[in-house]
């Protein structure tokens, strides 16, 4: 065969074998793009507006520190940015004090004097709360106020911190205030997706010869914790935007009763976990038997994973999982049937999502354990929570 075409045979075999993960690369890409592309122009927008203010307004000839306060401040997750502009203010004034301190104690612009106003700053800083962005800019701060040696530098160093912070707080809490509802219900989606990804490849791994987990499973199974550490974080952010920002002030209560009712969720999370921890390790019969019973839980929470905020949605993915506690419980009722040890787990998952649904935790425990008629869903007092802002083409691009 001629060398040449050999060689070229090759490229393609190379070139076909590359296009899967540059394919893959192109894709995670273009999602970071969308997913940021809104917070981003906010904060473009807000750092000219601090540029505008600090160099028409207060008439500073070079103020740098306004736009990269901005910037600062409003880089952090939604729900998390107006306590970043606060803690931002707090570390650069924290800096500014100690910074003029040390050189009115020790005198000079010096090695020591520098050296201890940093140190005095990052102390002053975690004894506050001890928060990264507090301690980063104290020191910096105390660092800008000895090295310019100037009388002005420190108070416009503070008006800089004031314009840049207070143009994020705006932004944050009353322009484009981040939204509590679509905060719940996006972290509702990913973890409820994450969830049954997770369950699918259990129970592919419950058809294989072995006992042990795929290392697909584990990559699931830690994507899934993953996900439960950044459910408690959007609860809790959620939680604290209803509160501080004004806008959302008439819907706190039942935003905070969303919030609250997210917990089942972390529930559901660790007995999933549970059951692929238990299900891998059971006999070959009970293994084939448990297959698809996880696949239909991996079903059911997909579905469920496509609108969580939707009561009928909720409410079906209850009702199914009743007719699936039904099917099972034929087998799951004998102690010496295959995969005993399962069983309960699948009727605990059964159970939480009932509970998310709204049912009574009694009735959903006996109508997981022992079936029902149907589930007795609470009349909704008010209409569902729904995002005050209505669906429009940029909201893809809300993290």
């Amino acid at each position: 065969m001629n060398p040449l075409k050999r060689l070229r045979g090759a490229a393609r075999v190379d070139l076909a074998g590359l296009r899967g993960p540059m394919e893959t690369a192109g894709l995670d890409a273009w999602q970071r793009l969308t997913t940021n592309f809104w917070p981003v122009l906010q904060q473009a927008l807000a750092a000219g507006a601090a540029w505008y203010l600090a160099r028409h307004v207060v008439d500073h000839h070079l103020p740098l520190f306004a736009p990269i306060a901005t910037i600062v401040a409003l880089n952090a997750p939604r729900g998390e940015r107006g306590v970043n502009a606060v803690r931002l203010m707090l570390g650069v004034s924290v800096g500014i004090l100690l910074g003029e301190a040390s050189m009115a104690v020790i005198g000079g612009h010096g090695y020591l004097t520098l050296g201890a106003a940093v140190f005095a700053s990052m102390l002053a800083a975690l004894v506050l709360g001890g928060e990264r962005i507090v301690i980063a800019q104290a020191s910096v701060s105390a660092i800008i106020a000895i090295a310019t040696g100037t009388e002005e530098a420190g108070p416009q160093r503070l008006t800089d911190a004031l314009i840049g912070t207070g143009v994020a707080i705006v932004v944050t809490q009353f322009l484009l205030p981040a939204d509590p509802v679509v905060l719940l219900h996006s972290a509702q989606k990913a973890f409820l997706k994450e969830l049954s990804d997770s369950l699918y490849v259990t129970a592919r791994d419950l058809d294989r010869a072995d006992n042990s987990l795929s290392e697909k499973s584990l990559e699931q199974q830690r994507a899934v914790h993953n996900r439960l550490v950044e459910l408690g974080v959007v609860r809790i952010s959620s939680v604290d935007t209803a509160r501080r920002s004004p806008v959302w002030w008439r819907r706190k209560d039942r935003i905070v009763h969303e919030s609250e009712h997210m917990g089942r969720l972390e529930v559901l999370g660790g007995s999933c976990l549970m059951l692929t921890r238990v299900a891998v390790s059971e006999g070959e019969e009970g293994r084939s038997r448990l297959a698809p019973v996880v696949s239909d839980l991996a079903s059911i929470l997909g579905r469920l994973a496509k609108d969580p905020g939707d009561v009928g949605t909720r409410q079906r993915a209850a009702n199914r999982m009743l007719d699936l506690s039904r099917h099972v419980a034929e087998f799951a009722d004998d102690p010496q049937a295959p995969a005993a040890d399962s069983w309960p787990v699948v009727r605990l998952i059964a159970a939480d999502v009932m509970m998310f649904a709204g049912v009574d935790e009694d009735e959903a425990y006996a109508a997981a354990h022992e079936g029902a008629e149907q589930l007795g869903f609470p009349a909704p007092s008010v209409s569902p929570l729904k995002p005050m802002i209505k669906s429009t083409p940029l909201d893809k691009y809300t993290p």
